[in-house]
């Protein structure tokens, strides 16, 4: 996109006056955000909303999050709720509760160990929740249950996850590319789990972000616009894996696996997972994506071949 094809803090206060009647606020554009353009709206009375505007390219983001919104809103959830939308503009956007929190990342360290297992048990009750909506007819990623990217097996869905970490460092020409060959290896010992695994629904982006919290626990969830259906033991593996690859403390995912009761299997499949993000993780260094410099960070790659290494011995 050009400059004149994205949204605009003007854009974001055209919206807002629109929805709350007066231009009496105040406006300023998160730094955050891969996708969408996220504004926080304060007025001079009243409590603060959200303006998370998109373009063409993301429509259907945005589509998902109105779509599972309603489809979430029966189970109680701590989800910043979505209170306006206008989906048909040029620039698409809705209008969101406000959420007072920080991303889980932004704050981890500075969380005491006890305030970090309250947080992911809590995390993990709202997967067991979101786990009671319907199966889909297939798995993977979808904005609705009818969603044509979802795949026949829960197999298909980790073969493509191990071929973008291939393309990646393909791409990349840093690591080693028999990196992925080895954790190619080790996903063919589970076959037979991954045969079994259903479509249950789960919260694939409740990570290190989009998880807001203060320093007394768990605020809420943000930025659902499209839900996962598998074996949801995956989103805790790459939780795992941001933790391992910021050399961050992982009982927040303990506490998960305490919470879940995993059995020995399970804790050997989540490993499994933790070495497929870890590839992926291994793929991006050297990646442009939108940067203009490329720095290639051998250090950090060394480091994360070494944690490979530890969840492959």
């Amino acid at each position: 996109m050009n400059t004149q094809q994205r949204p605009t803090e003007q854009h974001a206060r055209d919206a807002a006056a629109q929805y709350l009647g007066h231009d009496n606020f105040r406006v300023r554009r998160y730094p955050t955000g891969l996708c969408h353009y996220v504004f926080e709206v304060t007025p001079a009375e009243g409590p603060k909303i959200v303006v998370r505007m998109g373009h063409d390219d993301t429509r259907k983001h945005l589509e998902g999050s109105v779509f599972w919104d309603a489809q979430l809103k029966p189970l109680n959830l701590p989800t910043a709720r979505i209170l306006h939308q206008s989906l048909g503009d040029f620039f698409p956007y809705t209008i969101l509760e406000h959420l007072e929190g920080r991303d889980l990342g932004e704050f981890f360290s500075a969380l005491s160990p006890q305030v970090r297992t309250k947080i992911g048990g809590d995390v993990a009750r709202i997967q067991d929740r979101v786990a009671q909506l319907p199966h889909a007819q297939g798995f993977g990623y979808g904005y609705s249950y009818s969603d044509e990217r979802l795949l026949p097996a829960w197999s298909s869905f980790i073969e493509g996850q191990i071929d973008r970490a291939r393309g990646w460092i393909r791409s990349a020409g840093v690591a080693d590319e028999s990196h992925v060959d080895r954790v190619a290896r080790v996903i063919r010992d589970i076959d037979g789990y991954l045969q079994d695994v259903q479509p249950v629904p789960f919260l694939h982006d409740t990570t290190t972000k989009n998880v807001l919290v203060n320093e007394h626990g768990l605020v809420g969830i943000v930025d659902i616009d499209d839900m996962c259906f598998g074996d949801r033991l995956y989103v805790l593996a790459l939780t795992n894996m941001c933790l391992l690859s910021i050399k961050s403390s992982t009982d927040y995912v303990e506490s998960w696996i305490e919470a879940w009761g995993l059995s020995s299997m399970q804790r050997r499949v989540l490993k499994v997972y933790t070495a497929i993000n870890c590839v992926g993780f291994i793929g991006e260094v050297g990646q442009r994506f939108n940067k203009d410099v490329v720095e290639v960070d051998l250090g950090r790659l060394r480091y994360l071949e070494g944690v490979l290494e530890g969840l492959l011995g």
